[in-house]
């Protein structure tokens, strides 16, 4: 019996070596077909893969490929930091300060009617919450290339919608160059619909009731919307914006993937394998019938704990480590963060950098902010011709300071400077962070309190004259005085 037993294990260890071997040879003839499996087992499941991203960048300018990259946009500004704080950096780099200039002096009466006028155009500019608005704007036009909204106005309020890019396109310009927009109607669903504008419902309406005219519509197919709306791309000409950092999405995609790779080494690492031999003679022969292997097995199996694996074998077993993995895995990763950087122009120690070189920094900072000053020229742009277009403020417009949050405070040192001469007070005021409704009431708040007369400099030598009583008295009201001070007088 116990013959029997030895011959049906060594039957069943032959048949366990002949169904390995033909595996490896299965695997060896799929060559190929078995690295990908093992690519995709440490790759993170993403919608789009590296060779869709390749390809879309090939041909950005088809609709199809500038949906895929917005997409892929839209997921990692959330998933990956990298990217998350590249666009955050360059959405708020600047401080949005701005003030109002008159475009014609001539049109005003007097001073008092310049100063009535001025503050109803500063009242309306503060419902349209240029700082706080300005921010989640630059944000979009740099996440997907381009930015769609639409502006709602009621007497005491403004709201800027953004309508979804996915439905829209660019369909030509107005006198004043600014983006006209058309929006693809059927692809807004009814339970959408409530989102959109009142303009927009009308269209959908009538389309699906079949009144709308084919003279609204851009190709029978897009609904040009009117002046209320606004698109603003990257590409001046384009119909449609592609990414800003679409560039780099191949490569945050290859650093994930050495990322899970090096993870995956860490736990194979800290993986432990013990091995029990199953006894044989000298013949080779088992001296454990199988059952008995089993349960020898199953038990140790049933005693470790998680992280430990146990292998029951007659033969030995060793690993044979091909390479120092970690040490090339954090080499890969190092080299393409720099890659990634390089890329996009930004210094590598910006964020959480390595090296100190404040000058790199403050010179990388200033070519930072060349992108997010042409979009604020944009939006600069539209905020006049709104102003222009309207009865009340067309004789009125804004300038930006061109301000950022590292030159902010010098320009203000710089301008206060500037007040000695020529400067602007207006301007003076802006960098400091008002707004000009905020400014003008703050000036003639301060008119009316009267705090510059009562708010007098504190008295030093600087600003008291010599026909001030207080002071220092002069040598010839004092002649015992010694003009050589320290000096004692001579016996």
């Amino acid at each position: 019996m116990e013959n029997s037993n030895k011959k049906d294990l060594d039957l069943l260890m032959a048949n366990a070596v002949r169904e390995t071997y033909a595996t490896k040879v299965r695997n060896i003839n799929n060559g190929i077909g078995a690295v990908d499996k093992v690519y995709k087992k440490i790759s993170r499941a993403r919608t789009q893969s590296k060779d869709s991203i390749r390809n879309a960048l090939k041909d950005a300018t088809s609709e199809s490929n500038i949906k895929t990259l917005q997409n892929a946009m839209s997921s990692y500004r959330i998933s990956n930091g990298i990217l998350k704080q590249f666009i955050n950096y360059q959405s708020n780099i600047l401080t949005n300060d701005y003030f109002l200039v008159p475009t014609d002096m001539t049109k005003f009466k007097n001073k008092e009617d310049m100063w009535k006028k001025e503050l109803e155009v500063a009242k309306y500019l503060e419902l349209f919450n240029v700082k706080k608005n300005f921010r989640w704007m630059f944000e979009e036009l740099i996440t997907f290339g381009e930015l769609y909204i639409y502006l709602i106005e009621s007497k005491d309020s403004v709201v800027i919608v953004k309508i979804p890019q996915s439905i829209c396109i660019i369909v030509g310009k107005d006198m004043n160059m600014q983006n006209v927009y058309g929006i693809d109607l059927s692809k807004i669903t009814e339970e959408e619909l409530n989102y959109f504008p009142k303009e927009i419902q009308d269209a959908w309406n009538k389309k699906k009731n079949g009144t709308l005219k084919s003279d609204e519509l851009v190709d029978n197919k897009y609904y040009k919307v009117s002046e209320k709306g606004v698109a603003f791309t990257l590409d001046e000409w384009g119909i449609k914006g592609v990414p800003y950092f679409a560039h780099i999405l191949d490569s945050l995609m290859a650093l994930e993937d050495i990322e899970d790779l090096d993870l995956s080494n860490a736990t194979t690492d800290n993986f432990k394998l013990i091995q029990q031999k199953v006894p044989i003679d000298d013949k080779g022969t088992y001296l454990l019938d199988y059952d008995a292997v089993g349960i020898y097995h199953q038990s140790v199996k049933n005693a470790v704990p998680s992280g430990i694996g146990v292998v029951t074998s007659p033969m030995e077993i060793k690993g044979v480590p091909l390479t120092d993995s970690r040490v090339k895995n954090l080499d890969y990763a190092t080299k393409v963060k720099k890659s990634i950087y390089d890329a996009t122009g930004f210094n590598d120690d910006l964020f959480n950098g390595s090296k100190s070189s404040n000058e790199a920094i403050a010179m990388g900072a200033v070519v930072d902010t060349l992108l997010p000053l042409k979009i604020q020229s944009m939006f600069a742009s539209w905020i006049n011709t709104i102003l222009k277009n309207t009865s009340k403020t067309k004789n009125w417009k804004v300038v930006f300071c061109n301000s950022t949050e590292y030159n902010q405070l010098n320009m203000v040192k710089n301008e206060r400077e500037n007040l000695a001469v020529y400067g602007s007070k207006k301007k003076y005021l802006a960098l400091q962070g008002y707004t000009p409704l905020e400014a003008l009431n703050i000036l003639l708040n301060e008119e009316m309190l009267g705090i510059e007369e009562k708010m007098l400099p504190m008295q030093t030598s600087h600003t008291l004259s010599s026909e001030d009583e207080k002071g220092r008295p002069s040598n010839e009201d004092n002649p015992d005085s010694s003009t050589n001070t320290g000096e004692s007088e001579s016996e």
